[in-house]
């Protein structure tokens, strides 16, 4: 599955300007939360109404056809959605049977609930695949050269020679550095 952070981290690294690489990615982070909390939100909402209104019917409907008195109905409802077991004992007129039907409702009105968030975001990933698809060669672009480094990077080699204790031209062979003779 494409994703629209993919897409839009591609369309960052295009940028020609490379002054505007860090602004554009703190833009990409902000969109990428604000997004996540906007989704999460409206997944959440979506599958809470989804079995809202599958929950009751799904399970009255298993209930009905298993037999289960109308009296006991409502409450066999509220405690199957709640997960209470050992309430379910307690339902004038319940059988295993009547539990493994409600359960089975149970699961199918989840999983419908479920099937709603999917629906909800098949549109968004359909606009990601399309917009993928839009970007063009990228092997040019996208590259190990570091086109904006964090700092600035000079020659050591003037500071390596006047600080070490050494120089470079000298000999470092251990029998040399141990009696303190140079052969230069």
């Amino acid at each position: 599955m494409l994703n629209i952070d993919e897409t839009r981290s591609a369309v960052i690294k295009i940028i020609r300007v490379h002054k505007l690489i860090a602004t554009a990615t703190a833009c990409t982070t902000f969109s990428r939360a604000i997004a996540s909390a906007i989704f999460s939100a409206i997944n959440v909402a979506a599958f809470n109404a989804g079995l809202k209104n599958f929950l009751p019917e799904y399970i009255a409907q298993a209930a009905s056809a298993a037999g289960q008195p109308a009296a006991s109905l409502l409450e066999f409802i509220e405690v199957l959605s709640k997960g209470n077991t050992g309430a379910l004992a307690k339902v004038p007129g319940i059988t295993p049977m009547f539990i493994a039907q409600g359960t089975r409702a149970l699961q199918q009105a989840f999983a419908d609930s479920l099937r709603i968030v999917f629906i909800t975001a098949t549109p968004f990933e359909v606009i990601s695949c399309i917009t993928s698809w839009c970007l063009g060669d990228l092997r040019e672009t996208i590259n190990f050269r570091v086109d904006t480094p964090a700092e600035e990077l000079h020659a050591k080699q003037d500071h390596y020679e006047a600080t070490a204790w050494f120089s470079p031209k000298q000999d470092t062979s251990l029998e040399s550095t141990a009696l303190g003779i140079s052969r230069t």
